[in-house]
């Protein structure tokens, strides 16, 4: 897998965990995309929001589905609760 950008959708990206191996739960039904489709999650900020994003994108970085929150241990959570434990990384 390819570094990841330093924006994903104008979202300046923050930290990463590769689901390469990581297997989904179960759940979490994610409507329209089947999670054995993501490669990674990111979560990113845009500018003047005080939440963040936790993007499901795919092996180019292409965000595929997102979800918001409100600050980034809450994302963390949520991504641990779908996938198990991850291994995260700051942006590059």
């Amino acid at each position: 897998m390819r570094p990841p950008p330093a924006t994903i959708d104008e979202a300046t990206v923050l930290e990463i965990a590769d689901l390469t191996h990581p297997t989904a739960t179960g759940r979490t039904l994610h409507v329209g995309q089947d999670s054995s489709g993501f490669a990674a999650l990111a979560i990113a900020r845009h500018v003047d929001d005080r939440g963040v994003y936790k993007f499901y994108c795919d092996a180019i970085w292409q965000a595929v589905n997102d979800t918001y929150h409100d600050e980034v241990p809450s994302a963390k959570r949520q991504a641990e609760f779908e996938f198990g434990a991850l291994r995260w990384m700051p942006a590059r």
